[in-house]
């Protein structure tokens, strides 16, 4: 949800991808839902000082699962020996994961605009706004292109995610089979190069491939394609990119992901509970946490710092249950089609 991205699933189970999602999902959130309003933040009746900074890199969670997706994406099209010829079919199995229960976010948030511009003013203000240049440019992910302002602010991970989609997919055979490591390095190269070409926007995949190379080399070197020393000698070499793109924290938390899901071997229930509602925690909290908020302003009385912390934590609890919902019967039912209808 990052996607970011929703979870891919892989012949051999890593349970350290299952706790970085959901300790990136719950990142986003948390930062999300701290941040004052005036900044961006979604509780804007609510605010904590003291949650404020202590969450204030949460945005963080985003690097996170770039990194992953580098791994994860490559992954699974090395154990279902991938070739050129499969692109197609690689696309659709994407695309029927992910925008069904993206779309189905979009359709809620907009019917949340109607009724709360209904309750509050009488008539539908932000929907008659809506342009079918915007509708488009969410619908298909190039929002970064078009100048247009996303419905879901948290979906402009996902337009770089199709990005790199399309990008692995075409250069797969040469970035992780049957080209030499110096490919791998240099095609990275090139696409970190191209986030310099003039009228670039910043929601473009090329600022974050550091991230997303990262990944990429974790995996030849979890595929034993790389020995110790040349993985984490790529590792510096993506760490010295991303620091000049994202700066050092966002290139501290890409390195510290890389080197767990290389070094670390993990497996908890809960761990595997949060990596599962991961996508639908980062798509459904703008929505739900938002909703929450207008019901508990209308309850409650003027928030002290106190109140607004509990709020905070109740509503987080609420977003993860809620996103829980959303993943049994709304994604995995939808997954479960998009399985039966990519097999026939």
């Amino acid at each position: 949800m990052i996607v970011v991205p929703p979870p891919v699933k892989v012949k051999k189970h890593l349970g350290i991808l299952d706790l970085l999602r959901g300790f990136a999902a719950l990142s986003v959130v948390l930062y999300h839902f701290c941040l004052p309003g005036k900044h961006g933040g979604i509780l804007t009746k609510f605010y904590s000082p003291l949650l404020d900074s202590t969450f204030w890199w949460g945005h963080l969670g985003v690097e996170i699962f770039f990194v992953i997706s580098g791994f994860i994406i490559p992954f699974s099209l090395w154990n279902a020996s991938y070739r050129l010829a499969n692109f197609w079919p690689y696309m659709r199995k994407r695309l029927l994961r992910i925008l069904p229960p993206a779309y189905i976010v979009i359709l809620l948030t907009l019917l949340q605009y109607t009724l709360v511009d209904y309750l509050l003013h009488h008539k539908m203000d932000r929907l008659g706004t809506i342009t079918f240049g915007q509708l488009a440019s969410n619908l298909f992910f190039v929002v970064p292109f078009t100048g247009s302002q996303w419905f879901n602010g948290v979906f402009w991970t996902l337009s770089i995610e199709f990005q790199f989609y399309i990008l692995l997919g075409l250069f797969y055979n040469l970035l992780f089979k049957q080209g030499h490591f110096v490919w791998f390095v240099a095609i990275n190269l090139l696409l970190f190069a191209c986030s310099y070409m003039p009228g670039m926007p910043s929601g473009s995949y090329w600022k974050y491939s550091p991230l997303f190379a990262a990944g990429g080399s974790t995996l030849l070197f979890f595929k034993g394609r790389l020995t110790l020393l040349p993985y984490i000698g790529t590792l510096l070499l993506w760490a010295v990119l991303s620091y000049i793109a994202l700066g050092s924290l966002a290139t501290a938390f890409g390195i510290v992901t890389s080197l767990l899901i290389a070094f670390c071997r993990i497996n908890q229930p809960i761990f595997t509970f949060l990596g599962n509602i991961s996508y639908s925690l980062y798509l459904t909290h703008f929505l739900i946490g938002s909703s929450a908020e207008f019901l508990l302003a209308r309850l409650l009385p003027a928030p002290s710092h106190v109140t607004s912390v509990v709020v905070i934590i109740v509503i987080t609890w609420i977003s993860i249950g809620g996103a829980y919902c959303y993943y049994r019967f709304v994604e995995q039912p939808l997954l479960n089609l998009a399985q039966r209808l990519t097999h026939k």
